[in-house]
């Protein structure tokens, strides 16, 4: 209940803040727009998941403000008082940046009714359902060890879009050239995002091997961002350094 409670404080700050909402509104409706435009140009239909694409761009981008969180709250000197309570410094750093994927959801329902608006009729599933959340839970994994790498780091908003657009085109959301299709491949089990996005976008088939690569993927993140949280946060414990880098 702590920790609930803890995760609806960060997300009601998190709503208040016009910046994370215009992030998860403008990165999902310019996606969704430049797919209408394009298919228009061609003088084609617009593909079905289109708006799929668009919701996945928009949880991303929100996602990655997760670095930026840290930034934020360190700029604001709270970020030590979060992280000096009862509760274990990792479980702490999840409430912080939960709010970050869990706002990104908007952007499936901000995704459809822009999509019916445009005038075409989007689809959705019972088991779309269930991969938009298993996306959410893998981009959550992610944030997290995001988040972790920079808490030691005061320029943390420079740097996430130059996280956020590396890992969507790895992750396969964007069609990548054949020379890169390898490492595609190899980040699948790296990369907690990339199997539901396949899964999303039809582009894989929910197999044994491919829930392999998921299931894999979420525990090499989570075991990254648990050890890198506790690792640097012990050190800036012990050298009272909450805004700058070691």
């Amino acid at each position: 209940m702590r920790f609930l409670s803890l995760v609806m404080f960060h997300l009601k700050l998190y709503s208040k803040n016009s910046y994370f909402l215009m992030t998860v509104l403008s990165s999902t409706t310019t996606l969704i727009l430049f797919q209408y435009l394009a298919a228009y140009s061609q003088h084609e239909t617009v593909n079905q998941v289109a708006w799929l694409r668009a919701g996945i761009f928009g949880l991303w981008a929100s996602g990655t403000t997760a670095a930026g969180v840290v930034g934020m709250q360190k700029w604001q000197g709270t970020f030590v008082y979060l992280i000096n309570n009862p509760l274990d410094d990792y479980i702490s750093l999840v409430a912080l940046v939960m709010p970050a994927a869990l706002f990104g959801l908007l952007s499936f329902p901000i995704a459809f009714l822009l999509s019916i608006f445009l005038g075409f009729l989007p689809v959705i599933t019972l088991i779309d359902i269930l991969f938009i959340i298993l996306l959410w839970f893998g981009a959550t994994v992610l944030d997290l060890c995001i988040a972790s790498v920079f808490v030691l780091t005061k320029n943390a908003i420079i740097y996430e879009e130059l996280i956020s657009l590396p890992i969507l085109l790895l992750s396969g959301l964007f069609t990548v050239p054949t020379l890169f299709m390898p490492l595609k491949q190899i980040m699948q089990w790296i990369i907690p995002i990339s199997m539901p996005i396949g899964w999303l976008l039809k582009e894989e088939v929910l197999t044994g091997i491919n829930l392999l690569k998921c299931l894999v993927s979420i525990v090499i993140m989570l075991g990254i961002s648990f050890y890198t949280t506790h690792y640097l946060i012990k050190k800036a414990k012990q050298f009272g350094q909450f805004g700058g880098s070691l």
